[in-house]
């Protein structure tokens, strides 16, 4: 079973990952913290996500949820942070529910954070970074129980996250608040992955998993409008109010009948398609148009 593991990054490594070497190590991908509450933006963010990039290293970029604001105003901070990195919010998005300073989100700030974050980055792919004592502290979140759970659940070891990932079973997992599975799980907090050490790794144990926490879905094609047909009158008899002249009026032009003979033909293939017999009286300017 394939392990492709990631390193979660943030300004608290002190510096900012050497991705190239990351991915020579065997990294599949890249997490980088972009910012906090309603105000901080991680000072790393920028380099980790510009290095990751440049590697070919998928990446995704979290916000860490605290007690500064509402969800919604948290998750308008966190889109334009990475609105202004990332050029954009067709990334991969994560958010990182856990304890600050003791205090844990309640699951109402969470759900209004997913909320707005749905509205801002409709086709962007978001997880959630969770432990089963933080949900059960907070309460159910309808919304990120839909999400990609990122699962912090650590083994023991320390350096080489290859080594230590040997120690992880794949298959173990605790259902919890509407979470049957994990996506990915970070399973150290004790890796030394490229220049950074400790370094915190996630594992995903199969492909579709890591497809679904980094593969952006592309907006739907807009359905070609059907061309407007144009609704075509049907030809009716006409004569200016001054003249005896009857005209048959068929899109826009018209045709003198002169025979009444003729007249009396027109009036009947007229009545068998529905159209009017009557004749219409223009004045000469109109007659005038339509004959010219």
């Amino acid at each position: 079973m394939a392990a492709l593991l990631f390193p979660d990054v943030s300004n608290t490594n002190g510096v900012a990952l050497d991705a190239a070497l990351a991915k020579q190590e065997g990294m599949c991908a890249v997490s980088a913290k972009a910012s906090q509450g309603i105000g901080f933006v991680d000072g790393l963010f920028a380099a980790n996500w510009a290095a990751a990039k440049a590697a070919g290293l998928p990446t995704m970029a979290y916000h860490f949820l605290d007690q500064t604001g509402s969800g919604q105003a948290q998750a308008q901070h966190f889109a334009g942070v990475v609105q202004t990195v990332c050029g954009g919010l067709g990334v991969p998005l994560m958010l990182d529910w856990e304890a600050d300073n003791g205090q844990i989100p309640a699951a109402a700030v969470v759900d209004d954070f997913l909320a707005e974050l749905a509205v801002l980055a409709p086709h962007a792919p978001v997880s959630v970074y969770t432990a089963a004592w933080v949900a059960a502290s907070a309460g159910v979140s309808v919304r990120a129980s839909r999400c990609g759970l990122i699962w912090p659940n650590y083994v023991p070891g320390a350096g080489n996250p290859r080594q230590i990932v040997a120690g992880v079973t794949p298959g173990w997992f605790q259902p919890f608040s509407g979470w049957t599975a994990y996506t990915a799980r970070q399973y150290t907090s004790s890796a030394a992955v490229a220049n950074i050490s400790p370094c915190d790794v996630n594992v995903c144990f199969d492909q579709a998993a890591f497809d679904r926490l980094f593969t952006v879905t592309a907006p739907p094609s807009p359905k070609p409008r059907p061309s407007p047909k144009e609704k075509r009158m049907p030809p009716f008899l006409a004569r200016a109010i001054d003249q005896a002249t009857v005209y048959l009026v068929d899109g826009g032009h018209a045709v003198p009948v002169h025979d009444p003979a003729d007249l009396k033909v027109w009036q009947a293939k007229l009545a068998a398609i529905g159209a009017p017999t009557d004749i219409v009286t223009f004045s000469p300017q109109q007659i005038a148009a339509l004959t010219a």
